[in-house]
């Protein structure tokens, strides 16, 4: 049973990291606390950063937000801290 799960779960896994890095869309993982722990290299072409930026801590959510999102990202990390997850927001 275990191997049956960790394979499933590398199988999963790899699933994710595909979509993640074939810079179809922008994504990124981010904390509560607005730092950005991941992004792929579209959402990095977006932002005009580089990925030593993001290496270097300088990828704040919190701070490279624009006014108009602002109260999205608010609500969505009420949420989060309310039920542990939130959906996916689309910029």
């Amino acid at each position: 049973d275990r191997r049956r799960a960790e394979h499933a779960l590398a199988v999963t896994t790899a699933r994710y990291r595909r979509l993640f890095e074939a810079d179809v869309v922008g994504i990124l993982f981010a904390d509560l606390e607005g730092r950005i722990l991941d992004a792929n290299d579209a959402v990095l072409r977006l932002l005009g950063y580089t990925r030593g930026d993001l290496a270097d801590g300088r990828l704040r959510w919190d701070t490279i937000t624009p006014a108009r999102w602002q109260a999205t990202d608010a609500a969505i990390a009420a949420t989060l801290r309310a039920r542990g997850a939130a959906p996916p927001v689309e910029k």
